[in-house]
């Protein structure tokens, strides 16, 4: 069986109306005369976006965009680039840790949490100006301590009691445990609980001589407080 031969219709050289004429002459084209009623054919028109006329002649050529977009439509789209798991994130472990610790305070799994190292509060030295007792730790009536003329007086004579000269006075002054006022070492800070408990702890008496006439004693000068 002899192979039938198509005829070759080279496009270039046709225009517009020679493009017309074989689309009328199509078997699938319907004839004005045998279908009166028949709408007429319509003008043969070339989509611009499909076909491209060259400006030097009028050669239409396939467009290169149609496939370009054909070959984008069937090409894979390419995966995202994969994001490094959410279960590495240092931030999700700790709010899991959290939530384990409040929803299953029970849970082994979870890392015993370190108690805080405890508060050390600093304790006030107590102000010396405020301290009212004695050696005793018994509150000393400073209302009453006020109206007192002498109150180390009689515990003074006692123990000086036979001592009658200056030289003897000095140096029983001179044993007492304390510290001289002057470089004259005539008269000397002792502590007040030696000789009675009217004062508060930590004070002081100035001890010193006082004379009449010819008869001399140990006197208590004033009272002090060392800060």
């Amino acid at each position: 069986m002899a192979s039938e031969v198509l005829p070759v219709v080279d496009l270039r050289v046709l225009a517009q109306s020679d493009l017309d004429a074989l689309a009328a002459a199509s078997l699938h084209a319907v004839a004005p005369r045998s279908c009166p009623d028949a709408a007429p054919l319509p003008p043969l028109k070339i989509d611009r976006a499909v076909f491209n006329e060259s400006a030097g002649y009028r050669k239409q050529t396939f467009s290169r965009l149609r496939f370009a977009a054909a070959a984008s439509s069937s090409i894979p789209t390419s995966p995202s680039p994969i994001t490094p798991c959410a279960g590495n994130n240092p931030e999700n472990h700790l709010v899991a840790y959290h939530l384990r610790r409040f929803f299953a305070r029970e849970d082994p799994s979870c890392p015993p949490s370190t108690p805080p190292p405890p508060e050390t509060l600093a304790l006030s030295s107590p102000d010396p100006d405020r301290e009212t007792t004695n050696s005793k730790r018994v509150s000393v009536d400073l209302v009453r301590l006020v109206g007192l003329v002498d109150p180390y007086g009689e515990e003074l004579r006692r123990q000086t009691a036979g001592l009658m000269s200056e030289a003897e006075l000095l140096d029983f002054i001179n044993c007492l445990e304390g510290q001289w006022v002057s470089q004259r070492r005539r008269r000397k800070f002792v502590d007040a609980a030696s000789f009675g408990d009217h004062l508060p702890s930590g004070w002081k008496l100035q001890l010193g001589l006082k004379r009449k006439g010819r008869h001399a004693w140990v006197h208590c000068i004033r009272y002090v407080r060392f800060t």
